[in-house]
């Protein structure tokens, strides 16, 4: 899929509700969504959605809320995501098994992060770039 010009990919591989999951887990390394603004539940209740993602450019994005939010094996490598345009990163990983050092990021532009990490008994708070 050429996503390239996609500029909203909101719960694209998500469920729509918090009632189901979605069994989504494919590769997806090689999209290019340098032009996406919104990444918005995309993989919400994705529960078994575990692949690399880390190449991504998404210095775009300004809403990252719920993209992993109960993507319960959700644990790939993101250190490197430029997210210095994200102002709304809320419940981003909530119930997810996340666990990556993301003490890199740029996050003076995050208005919003409230339950982030909530509910995500893996994640070590030393990883934490706030």
């Amino acid at each position: 899929w050429d996503v390239s010009k996609v500029t909203v990919l909101d719960a694209v591989f998500g469920s729509s509700d918090t009632g189901t999951v979605s069994p989504f887990n494919q590769e997806l390394s090689e999209w290019d969504v340098s032009s996406c603004k919104s990444i918005y539940a995309m993989f919400f209740s994705a529960k078994e959605f575990n692949q690399s993602v880390g190449s991504w450019d998404v210095s775009q994005v300004t809403n990252m809320s719920y993209v992993f939010s109960n993507a319960f094996s959700f644990n790939q490598d993101i250190s490197n995501w430029d997210v210095s345009s994200c102002i709304d990163m809320q419940f981003m990983f909530f119930k997810s098994r996340f666990n990556q050092n993301i003490t890199q990021w740029d996050v003076s532009s995050v208005t919003d992060y409230s339950e982030a990490f909530n509910s995500t008994p893996h994640f070590n708070p030393l990883y934490s770039p706030w």
